[in-house]
């Protein structure tokens, strides 16, 4: 989704969020804490249909610029805590950007990813949020890349689904949600062939939001 106003060739000064993530930006704004500045930015990145090969350049682009802005907020004094999300294209280029960064320096300071409707969904994947069951996406990653984001993006404390645990231990800094039916995190072959499921995870907007408090206080 396009916005206006482009900074420094990388993200959108307004809109751009597109329908689904759009609640969630309201949210962050107005909800977080007082006291606690939020700033809301979207990647200058549009997804577009085409064929295979047009949709791998486009989505690697959206990588280079996503690693570009990371890295830029992090040069910066005062490091903010960095919290991503995606949906559909952008949230395959939020996953290949966390594989991508994995293993580097940056990773300590991306403290949670949320991705709704993911392609590059893979059944080896540790992050699906709690009720989502495993599958492939229709452009699903190696497990190469899966592996180094389940080991890369993690926090020590207790399981934010299962609360009433007295046991710590390692948990997904990264958390998927995959609707029943949506094509493109479960695939034609995985029975998924429903573009209304694709589109329906405005409804997560609280679970997101409340993940989101939880990983900033116990990311680390």
């Amino acid at each position: 989704m396009s916005g206006s106003d482009v900074r420094d060739g990388r993200v959108w000064l307004s809109g751009g969020h597109g329908n689904q993530l759009a609640p969630l930006v309201t949210k962050m704004r107005s909800d977080f804490g007082e006291g606690f500045p939020v700033w809301t930015e979207s990647l200058a990145w549009t997804a577009s249909s085409g064929s295979d090969n047009y949709y791998e350049a486009q989505v690697n682009e959206g990588v280079r610029l996503l690693s570009e802005e990371i890295r830029s907020i992090v040069a910066c004094p005062v490091r903010p805590k960095i919290l991503l999300a995606g949906h559909s294209g952008g949230a395959d280029v939020v996953t290949r950007t966390l594989s991508y960064l994995a293993g580097s320096g940056v990773t300590v300071f991306i403290d949670g990813a949320v991705v709704y409707g993911d392609p590059s969904t893979t059944q080896t994947q540790n992050w699906n949020a709690k009720g989502v069951t495993s599958s492939n996406g229709v452009f699903r990653r190696t497990d190469a890349k899966t592996t180094l984001i389940n080991n890369s993006y993690r926090y020590y404390g207790w399981n934010y689904d299962n609360l009433s645990s007295t046991t710590p231990g390692y948990f997904p800094r990264v958390r998927a949600y995959c609707n029943p039916g949506d094509w493109a995190c479960r695939g034609p072959l995985g029975g998924g062939w429903s573009n209304a499921a694709h589109n329906a995870y405005t409804g997560n907007t609280q679970d997101v939001f409340n993940w989101y408090m939880y990983v900033t206080d116990n990311a680390n």
